[in-house]
């Protein structure tokens, strides 16, 4: 019996013992952790961040259109006839010159049509030139039949006198009178003839006038039998071969000039009244391609598009990029054009942009923060000893366009910048006036994570430094 108590008081006495180093072993557990953290605290990651705020930035409009030429020529047969030459080297896509050959037609009948109109006209220069000697013939015959007449006449009046002196004879007057009446009749007849010439020199130059005409008009003729190229530019097609017969009207070729390219672009009808002639307009591929081209709106529709709500600007383009890529007719372009009018636009540096996010930091207390970081198990960070705690937010970003050049309002030294397109992103999931935009390397950073944003009204920092040591008391 005294064994077996002995036996159970020996095994109390282990179990106490036992017992006893578990509680001593926790004490010194306790002492140490406490010991670790009250030397291992650190304060929380600093990242440097920068007040977003408007700045003023020109309006900017999106808009496609099709580039095409501002000179592009059908070039059509205007006389009939067969085709006789055309120069081995036209083919399509080739460059040609202004009046450079294209074809010719048979000129044989419009040749033969201006030399008999050149040989009528001299007919009529001859005729008028042979009017001009009779008119002067004329002249002087009447003259002459004028004084005969009126010798007639004297010898009348002596020849009654002498009859009636009785000197002479009935059958004297009687001849006289025949002379005088002779005369009267040959001047009646110069005369009717002079009268005539000037209604026959208006009738031989209106002939003269008319051939000429006619001349003009076969002179054209004889010349459209050659067919030149109206512009300078690159031949798209040609159409005629040598042999064909051509009819007034036919196609021959298409000339389209490659240098001076215009593209309707259509826009929001919000850019009516906004969007002006002289403002500049920036051109990219719709689609793979990183060229680029420069233009100006060279003229605006005066009405807009009610169904499709939009307005149709015209953009005169230069032809070639600073890549060298030509833009060529017929190419489908988005177009990005700056309006001269300017207005209060939220700006933020390009580099914090990434894949159309960007991280911003909201205010949050320590005791939040604390009991944050110790729900997460993460309890070693001293939230007491931060500037300015923030939590880690990630918003959406879309760029309406890209800016080069400082603005000294929002930071000392960034030079490249986002214009923001606030309308397409919600207010709650985009950023906003007033958000503290974070900086520096944002790439250690992760939603949730509570950081130190620093002294309030600080100049913001662009390598930030801060932010490259990294501490051992992240929290998330």
């Amino acid at each position: 019996m005294l064994k077996q108590i002995s036996i159970v008081f020996r095994s109390l006495v282990g179990l106490v013992a036992i017992a006893l180093a578990f509680g001593i072993f926790g004490a010194l557990f306790v002492t140490k952790e406490g010991a670790n953290r009250a030397t291992d605290l650190e304060p929380p990651r600093v990242v440097p961040t920068m007040r977003v705020e408007r700045a003023m930035a020109p309006l900017v409009f999106k808009g496609y259109g099709v580039a095409r030429s501002m000179d592009a020529v059908e070039v059509a047969a205007e006389v009939s006839g067969r085709v006789v030459e055309r120069p081995r080297t036209l083919e399509d896509g080739v460059a040609i010159g202004e009046g450079d050959l294209l074809l010719r037609i048979d000129p044989t009948t419009y040749q033969a049509r201006v030399d008999a109109l050149q040989a009528q006209i001299e007919q009529v220069n001859a005729d008028l030139s042979a009017l001009e000697v009779e008119e002067a013939s004329l002249a002087e015959r009447i003259r002459l039949t004028e004084e005969q007449a009126e010798a007639s006449q004297r010898d009348l009046d002596r020849a009654r006198e002498a009859y009636e002196a009785g000197a002479g004879n009935q059958s004297q007057v009687d001849a006289r009178i025949q002379s005088v009446r002779a005369n009267l009749v040959t001047l009646e007849g110069l005369r009717e003839r002079f009268a005539s010439v000037p209604s026959r020199r208006a009738s031989f130059r209106a002939q003269l006038t008319s051939r000429r005409g006619d001349l003009r008009s076969a002179d054209a003729d004889l010349e459209r039998t050659t067919i030149r190229s109206p512009i300078s530019g690159t031949v798209q097609r040609v159409d005629v071969e040598i042999g064909e017969f051509l009819r007034v009207g036919d196609p021959i070729a298409r000339v389209v000039d490659v240098d001076r390219i215009e593209v309707p672009v259509r826009l929001p009808v919000g850019s009516s009244g906004v969007v002006e002639i002289g403002d500049e307009v920036e051109l990219r591929p719709d689609g793979p391609g990183d060229a680029a081209w420069r233009g100006t709106v060279s003229r605006v529709a005066p009405e807009t598009d009610a169904d499709r709500r939009t307005l149709t600007v015209f953009v005169e383009v230069d032809a070639v990029a600073g890549s060298g890529d030509r833009l060529r007719p017929g190419r489908f372009v988005e177009a990005i054009v700056t309006s001269g009018r300017v207005m209060p636009r939220l700006v933020i540096p390009r580099r914090v942009i990434d894949d159309e996010r960007a991280l911003i930091g909201e205010p949050i207390d320590p005791v939040t923060a604390r009991a944050d970081a110790e729900s997460s198990g993460l309890d070693r960070v001293d939230f007491d000893a931060a500037t300015r705690l923030l939590r880690v937010r990630e918003v959406e970003v879309r760029v309406e366009r890209y800016i080069d050049g400082l603005l000294p309002d929002l930071h000392p030294r960034e030079t490249e910048w986002a214009v923001l397109d606030t309308g397409s992103v919600a207010a709650s999931r985009g950023i906003n006036d007033g958000d503290l935009l974070l900086m520096g390397d944002t790439q250690r950073l992760h939603v949730g994570m509570i950081i130190d944003g620093g002294v309030p009204g600080a100049e913001p920092t662009v390598d930030g430094a801060e932010a490259e040591t990294p501490r051992n008391g992240d929290a998330s």
